[in-house]
């Protein structure tokens, strides 16, 4: 007998070696962005488009999480790709989630977008974790066999000051309240895969 699984999601889940290498250069677009450009805050965002956070301030950081969406992308080996055609990750939109105590996000998708994911910039670990739902909807419900082994109903992950952590847009996802009352920094992001130019 032989039992096998299939319809993994691929998730990507690394880690900046060096976080601090881009500390001050995201410091200061923060505190730019509070003072005179709030609509790069999610929760200030009265805007019907969402900005590029990354892209206005010029952030190295950018260059960072392309490389590891192509990494990322590369190794999904999407069948929608063209053979004999060369391909590039665009972030197209990105911005700050600012959470104090007890704010959190709720179950949500990115529609619009191809790959989303998230910085952390500034964490202790203990600010509230993100959760990513299992896409298939009926597993959610504890429907046999959801187990937190091989077939949960939601994936909790860790956060941590200089992860990142993207994921298809399509998967369902939530943070959890901060229970803290320090800060909890990301830069959120949405990308696409398109042909070079």
């Amino acid at each position: 007998m032989n039992v096998q699984n299939h319809f993994s999601l691929p998730l990507l889940n690394c880690k900046n070696p060096k976080p601090e290498v881009f500390d001050t250069e995201i410091d200061s677009a923060i505190e730019d962005a509070k003072l005179n450009n709030p609509h790069f805050i999610s929760r200030q965002n009265t805007y019907q488009e969402i900005p590029n956070f990354l892209e206005f301030y010029n952030l190295e950081l950018k260059e960072f999480i392309t490389h590891a969406l192509c990494y990322y992308f590369q190794y999904t080996q999407w069948t929608g790709l063209k053979r004999d055609v060369d391909y590039e990750i665009a972030i197209k939109e990105s911005w700050l989630n600012i959470d104090t105590k007890g704010s959190s996000q709720a179950a949500h998708t990115h529609p619009r977008s191809q790959i989303s994911g998230v910085y952390y910039h500034k964490c202790d670990g203990d600010e509230g974790d993100i959760v990513l739902y299992n896409p298939m909807q009926q597993i959610q419900y504890g429907l046999f066999p959801e187990n937190p082994r091989i077939c949960p109903g939601e994936r909790r992950l860790e956060i941590q000051k200089g992860g990142l952590i993207a994921f298809p847009s399509w998967v369902q996802h939530k943070t959890i309240p901060n229970p803290t009352d320090k800060e909890r920094i990301s830069i959120a992001f949405n990308a696409y895969i398109q042909e070079k130019i």
